[in-house]
């Protein structure tokens, strides 16, 4: 659990000597480092979260309509950019397609791993949901997407979001650590998923309740601990804290940090208007670097526009 995670922090520290710590969490970490903050306070002297989870996030019940808003702020960042609107005019049209072309089917395309000859694969809403999902993590990735769409959907071929999946998962076999990922979700967010709450949350999104049905049946065999729900409770220590979002972020969108930040005295909340997953290295830069070398919001840079 995060309670855990937090100790082992707190562990380091005292083997280190350090009396008290500046914070730097991103995404999971923004989680572990509100837990640390709440337990040991005193020991804190600023934090850092980037791409921020509450609480009471309930992953990934959320997931299904952050993705699609970080679709629809894609679709309407073309439209209002000249360059963008010329080039692909009929994107919504064309996005509409190929939501209900994978959602009629499965649909057959191909990855094609380094090295090795084109493999036939099946694709399933969720696989094609996932793969966008994925695409939208990182603005490198995002700004070739409308030309992704345009070309799948003028020639039936999805295999480039057929590699961008099987990229992922890839990339998830190498750096990625999923026993904790599990431990966590399955303890702290999917027991606490309401049945009610499931088609509010998922209904006006092309993705459905895929990740929650993923996530669910990953969990019925995982290990869980007993959590206590005033976990869910939100962090008011009054630990100065910089909170940064990408607009675009498909998982932990800047209205995710909003609801952290009501509960702080200290903060700030700076949105960067072109990123995605991961904000610190944009127009924040600055900001991250003066928290990080100084520990605190004092004298804090004006950057991404406040």
């Amino acid at each position: 659990t995060s309670d855990r995670v937090a100790e082992d922090l707190e562990q380091v520290r005292r083997a280190l000597g350090y009396e008290r710590l500046i914070l730097w969490g991103g995404s999971f970490g923004t989680r572990v480092a509100q837990t640390y903050a709440r337990r040991h306070p005193d020991r804190v002297q600023a934090m850092i979260l980037d791409g921020v989870v509450p609480f009471d996030f309930t992953a990934p019940l959320n997931y299904a309509s952050t993705l699609q808003q970080s679709v629809d702020r894609l679709l309407a960042s073309c439209r209002a950019r000249r360059t963008c609107h010329d080039s692909f005019p009929n994107l919504d049209a064309q996005w509409k397609s190929l939501v209900e072309k994978v959602r009629a089917g499965p649909v057959q395309t191909r990855v094609t791993p380094p090295g090795r000859p084109p493999v036939e694969v099946t694709m399933h809403l969720g696989d094609f949901g996932y793969g966008v999902r994925g695409i939208l993590y990182r603005a490198d990735q995002s700004r070739r997407l409308p030309a992704m769409i345009e070309a799948a959907a003028r020639t039936g071929d999805l295999s480039d979001f057929a590699q961008r999946y099987w990229g992922r998962a890839a990339d998830f076999e190498e750096d990625f650590a999923e026993g904790l990922h599990l431990a966590v979700f399955c303890s702290e967010e999917i027991p606490f998923i309401r049945e009610a709450d499931v088609p509010v949350a998922t209904t006006r999104s092309f993705l459905g309740t895929y990740l929650i049905d993923e996530y669910r049946g990953a969990c019925q065999g995982w290990p869980r601990a007993p959590m206590d729900p005033s976990f869910r409770r939100p962090l008011q220590a009054p630990v100065p804290t910089l909170l940064v979002s990408g607009y675009f972020d498909p998982v932990t969108p800047p209205e995710m940090a909003e609801r952290v930040a009501r509960h702080l005295p200290v903060h700030r909340h700076l949105v960067d208007s072109a990123a995605h997953h991961g904000a610190s290295f944009g127009c924040a830069r600055p900001a991250v670097l003066h928290v990080l070398s100084r520990g605190t919001l004092e004298g804090l840079p004006v950057v991404c526009g406040r």
